[in-house]
């Protein structure tokens, strides 16, 4: 069975692997949120974003919004998943030091400037492609859902376990 720790890291999968950015893996772990246990955590190993290379020069900006795109569409995945509209603001209410928005605000404020107006305009822009490349490829949606599935069986997947499941549902 699917729960949200399983879409959400697929969903950074299916986005890694529509830009064709390679990770070594994808991973699921049960662990201890606040002291609570049978949450999960997870995330892509050694993924090769450019993201860490802030600020944004020479040719990177396409570079850094893609992987604007890949944080976010861990959250876009969830929304998708329980059937609810993506609404950022409420993603930027609730914001931890680990969050996968707190990292694209933290990483945009060195890379683009440090006005939280400015900001919050590029998260909105990012949320939109990505919730686009969700919402106008049927095939994309499937396939972050069955690399969720296969993750809820294995809790771990290569790059290219991934890159297979992804290429058995979307046409290139």
């Amino acid at each position: 069975m699917n729960s949200l720790a399983h879409i959400h890291e697929a969903g950074h999968a299916v986005a890694a692997l529509y830009y064709e950015v390679t990770f070594k893996s994808v991973d699921i772990i049960s662990g201890v949120i606040n002291h609570v246990p049978g949450h999960y955590l997870g995330g892509l190993k050694g993924c090769e974003m450019c993201i860490v290379e802030a600020p944004v020069s020479a040719g990177k900006e396409g570079y850094f919004k893609r992987d604007c795109i890949i944080y976010m569409a861990g959250i876009v995945s969830e929304a998708k998943y329980k059937t609810e509209k993506f609404n950022l603001s409420q993603y930027l209410a609730v914001q931890d030091e680990m969050s996968d928005i707190k990292i694209i605000k933290d990483l945009s404020k060195i890379a683009i400037c440090d006005d939280d107006e400015v900001i919050n305009s590029y998260l909105e822009y990012v949320a939109a492609l990505t919730v686009y490349l969700f919402d106008s490829k049927q095939e994309i949606w499937e396939a972050c859902k069955a690399i969720a599935s296969a993750l809820s069986d294995e809790k771990s997947l290569s790059h290219k376990e991934c890159l297979s499941i992804y290429n058995e549902n979307v046409s290139r």
